[in-house]
């Protein structure tokens, strides 16, 4: 009998934890979360909206404002925001709750290596951190 509810206690614990897992964000959720580079230590920074407002406004002086900005689903908590920059750069994101606030922690940064035909990855917090501020940086 003990067996059996211990048994019956784990798959509780174990279902909970896969329901946590697949909790759904939202697009909204997404540009009102604060973006971190690492899980667990907040940063005092810009939300993904904000980011956002920066990547449309980005030019290096060639081309015409808004810059497009698009939006992807991954999963129920992953997404990306992409925008052509000097090349492509794409910002992957997964959307959690910490202490009950919604943040989005910058997973990678990938971008086009135009002579390459090739993408490079960034997912040191330091390189991260340039990237966004650059962005966000008046030419």
């Amino acid at each position: 009998m003990k067996l059996r509810i211990a048994l019956a206690a784990t798959i509780l614990v174990a279902s909970a934890g896969l329901a946590l897992a697949a909790q759904r964000f939202s697009e909204n959720d997404l540009r009102i979360a604060m973006i971190q580079m690492d899980t667990g230590k907040p940063e005092a920074g810009q939300t993904v909206d904000a980011l956002i407002s920066c990547l449309k406004y980005w030019n290096p002086g060639d081309r015409r404002q808004p810059n497009e900005v698009e939006i992807g689903r991954l999963k129920d908590d992953t997404f990306t925001v992409s925008a052509v920059l000097r090349s492509r750069a794409i910002f992957h994101f997964q959307v959690a709750r910490e202490q009950g606030f919604l943040v989005a922690l910058l997973q990678r940064v990938e971008y086009s290596l135009v002579t390459n035909a090739a993408y490079q990855q960034l997912t040191d917090a330091e390189s991260k951190r340039a990237v966004l501020r650059g962005a966000c940086q008046k030419p």
